[in-house]
């Protein structure tokens, strides 16, 4: 829907609580600004439902006063602490937070449990923000090159069958043409 925000409105209390609508409703208001609005209604959701998509729009909000997300985070993390989304989000509260110590371990910890692309990249804006470039393009590299290599696997089905399709049609031209 166009208005996101109308369409929710009209949706039934059982609706609203199918997490796959909540992701898409949250991240509308995120993207609007509403991220009190987003806060709100991510902790709601996951009293009832957990969702990784939800810890990460959380870990991304803009807000005043980070330090406060961080800590509800962080309690998350004590009954899921091998959750690599929790370590993300917590990361990325630290560092919007300027714990940068912090954000650190948090992220490392998120590159331990399930190396997540966006946790590296996240790792590598910290280490710009503290003056160590190197590692920062360290980071980079290594998460742009865990994306290609999960890009590659997620793909290599309609890779195999797009060479499939090619070595047919490289069949189909050994027959002589006649003109």
């Amino acid at each position: 829907a166009q208005d996101k925000s109308a369409a929710w409105k009209t949706l039934s209390r059982e609706q609203r609580k199918r997490i796959d609508l909540v992701e898409i409703y949250t991240q509308d208001l995120a993207n609007k600004g509403e991220a009190a609005a987003a806060e709100k209604l991510i902790r709601a959701a996951l009293k009832y439902d957990w969702s990784d998509t939800l810890v990460d729009t959380y870990g991304q909000l803009q807000v005043d006063k980070p330090e406060k997300l961080l800590r509800r985070v962080e309690g998350w993390l004590l009954g899921r602490p091998e959750n690599p989304h929790l370590h993300l989000a917590a990361g990325r509260l630290a560092k919007a937070s300027k714990s940068f110590d912090a954000a650190k371990e948090f992220l490392r910890s998120a590159i331990s449990y399930g190396p997540l692309p966006a946790a590296y990249s996240v790792l590598g804006e910290v280490f710009e923000a503290t003056n160590e470039s190197g590692k920062a393009l360290q980071m980079y590299r290594v998460g742009m090159q865990f994306a290609a290599t999960s890009a590659d696997v997620i793909n290599r089905p309609a890779v195999q069958q797009l060479t499939d399709s090619r070595d047919a049609a490289e069949v189909k031209t050994d027959v002589p043409l006649t003109t």
